[in-house]
């Protein structure tokens, strides 16, 4: 069996080769569950939640004035040299969500052009084949978890 992680961060390193330094990727199912990378430090944990939290609040938001579609491809917050690029990642089987945080960049078009690229090429390889194809019957991102809980969740990132 192929070793998931590793063809994806060779996918990156290809792709953003000279933007590594000051990027990183994460994969998110649409339950706030990494997907990459597979062995994350405790910060990627919360990123994760976060990334999948953000892109379904707005794509709700969006629905209400009838812009679901204009979303469809990116969400982005950034300033001139740093970000957050969240993409769609679909899958025959599911959706998940694919982020580059970056920082420090001279050009951040140039990691947004490269992200799709990644995007792209990913979502072409044949990773998602043996994954769970069942949806939950949820559509809450967590259930029973205590506000305790989420201060835990997120202290790490200082939220």
């Amino acid at each position: 069996m192929k070793n998931d992680n590793n063809i994806i961060a060779n996918e990156f390193r290809t792709i953003f080769k000279d933007l590594e330094s000051t990027c990183s990727l994460f994969i998110v199912q649409e339950d706030g569950t990494l997907f990459f990378p597979r062995k994350p430090h405790p910060t990627a944990l919360a990123v994760g939640a976060l990334v999948s939290g953000v892109w379904l609040a707005s794509n709700e938001l969006a629905k209400q004035i009838n812009l679901h579609e204009s979303l469809a491809s990116r969400l982005s917050f950034d300033s001139s040299d740093s970000g957050i690029h969240i993409l769609p990642l679909k899958t025959n089987s599911r959706i998940y969500f694919m982020a580059i945080i970056y920082s420090r960049v001279v050009n951040p078009g140039l990691v947004k052009n490269q992200a799709r690229i990644l995007r792209d090429r990913i979502a072409g390889l044949d990773l998602f084949l043996g994954m769970n194809t069942e949806k939950k019957a949820s559509s809450v991102l967590f259930e029973n978890i205590s506000d305790d809980e989420v201060n835990k969740l997120f202290s790490n990132i200082g939220i």
